[in-house]
């Protein structure tokens, strides 16, 4: 289950691209959710599959963690990237992301669902 999870997590497709990114030299560069990946992002997937595997279990639904519960996760994961990115500035964002200081702008590609 967990080596999905990490495919999931780090997977460089249209699925994962989150957003297109100017760089000071004037090329462009596609961020992927993998690229934004820190201990702050894995502990977020984690704490939303847990909160889901609870629902589930209070619901009634077979207890414990699954695949589906993990994959919710990192799908909030990204759209809370999405969110942020759309929230604040490129600079600011990139900042936060650390991949400042190489990005001046930041155009949303992925769509938050």
């Amino acid at each position: 289950m967990s080596e999905r999870a990490v495919d999931a997590l780090y997977a460089r497709n249209e699925t994962t691209a989150l957003f297109l990114a100017t760089l000071v030299n004037g090329d462009h560069k596609r961020i992927y959710l993998s690229d934004l990946v820190s201990g702050a992002l894995i502990a977020g997937i984690v704490e939303r599959a847990k909160k889901y595997a609870i629902k589930d279990a209070l619901m009634g639904a077979s207890s414990g963690l699954s695949m589906d519960h993990l994959l919710r996760g990192v799908h909030e994961e990204m759209n809370e990237s999405l969110e942020l990115a759309a929230t604040s500035s490129p600079e600011d964002w990139a900042r936060t992301s650390g991949l400042a200081p190489e990005i001046v702008s930041v155009k949303p590609i992925g769509t938050v669902k």
